[in-house]
C-alpha cells in the first residue's frame, strides 16, 4: 500500500511537471514566432529584451527538465523516461514527450501534435541543433518514432495527427499495461493503409 501510495504522489508531481514544461514551451515558441515578424519593427532595445525573455524560458525548460529527472531517481527509473526510453534524452526530446503526454491528459496541444513542423518549435526552441534533433526523432528510426501513432505524410514534417502510444504513455507514468488501444489504432492504422491502395 505504502509503495502504491508513493508511486501515485510521484506520478502527479510528474505530470504536474511535465505540463509546466509544455506549457513553457508553447509560450517559448510564441516569443520566437513573434520575434521573427516583428524584428524589422523593433527596436534593438526591444529586441534585446526579447531576447532575454526567451533565454529565460529556455533556463526555466531546462530546470524543470532537471526536475524530472530527479523524480525519475527518485523512482528508481519506474516512472517516467528512463521507463520509455530505457535512456536518458535530450532537453528537446523532452519537451516532445511533455507536449504528447499533455495531449493524452487533457486533449490540450492539438495543434503542436497536429504535424511533425508543428512541434519542431515548441519543443526545439532557437537552437537549430534541437530542431534537426527533434524532427530526426520522427524517422523511421528515430527515437521517438516507435512511440508515438501517426498519420503518414509525404515528408516528415506533414506526418500528422501524433499521438504518443498508449503502451508508451502507460510506462511514462507507471500505469498498468493495457495493448488494447494500440492494437485497436494498428488495426485501424492497416485497414486504412489497405484502402489507399
Amino acid at each position: 500500500m505504502k509503495d502504491t501510495e508513493k508511486m501515485d504522489g510521484l506520478r502527479t508531481e510528474y505530470m504536474t511537471t511535465l505540463a509546466e514544461i509544455a506549457g513553457l514551451a508553447v509560450d517559448r515558441a510564441s516569443h520566437i514566432a513573434g520575434d521573427q515578424g516583428m524584428n524589422a519593427l523593433r527596436s534593438p532595445e526591444e529586441a534585446a529584451e526579447s531576447l532575454k525573455i526567451i533565454e529565460k524560458i529556455n533556463r526555466r525548460i531546462a530546470d524543470t527538465c532537471n526536475k524530472l529527472r530527479a523524480i525519475e531517481q527518485r523512482a528508481k527509473g519506474g516512472i517516467g523516461i528512463p521507463a520509455v526510453f530505457d535512456a536518458d534524452v535530450s532537453n528537446c526530446i523532452r519537451v516532445a514527450v511533455a507536449i504528447f503526454a499533455g495531449r493524452a491528459i487533457s486533449g490540450s496541444w492539438g495543434h503542436e501534435t497536429r504535424y511533425v513542423g508543428n512541434l519542431l518549435q515548441p519543443a526545439g526552441g532557437d537552437s537549430p541543433q534541437d530542431l534537426i534533433a527533434v524532427r530526426e526523432s520522427f524517422r523511421k528510426t528515430g527515437l521517438l518514432r516507435q512511440h508515438i501513432h501517426c498519420e503518414p505524410g509525404r515528408t516528415i514534417d506533414e506526418m500528422g495527427n501524433l499521438t504518443l502510444s498508449e503502451t508508451s504513455f502507460r510506462k511514462l507514468l507507471a500505469l498498468e499495461p493495457d495493448s488494447e488501444c494500440d492494437e485497436l489504432f494498428n488495426a485501424r492504422s492497416l485497414v486504412a493503409l489497405a484502402g489507399r491502395r
